[in-house]
């Protein structure tokens, strides 16, 4: 099973938190679209906060996070992929 494409249920945002302030924006159907990360905020945090394991980077092909950044949690699996640490 493929972590990255194969998510068997939708994220789920289970509301803001201390280090997990940012937007959540949502799909016609009330599915977890894109996150707008808020200054102050830890990807560990956001990804518990959106149930977005294994981590948000690996979705994102990031390394830091920044305020203002969007991103998106619905990776194509048609996007070619680059290691994190490569």
């Amino acid at each position: 099973m493929d972590v990255l494409h194969d998510r068997v249920q939708p994220l789920v945002d289970l509301g803001a938190r201390e280090f997990a302030q940012g937007e959540v924006t949502l799909d016609d159907d009330g599915h977890v679209v894109t996150y707008t990360v808020a200054p102050g905020d830890v990807e560990a945090v956001i990804a518990e906060r959106l149930c977005a394991y294994p981590s948000l980077a690996l979705l994102n092909h990031v390394r830091d996070l920044s305020p203002g950044q969007v991103l998106w949690l619905t990776p194509d699996p048609d996007s070619p992929w680059v290691p994190y640490f490569s």
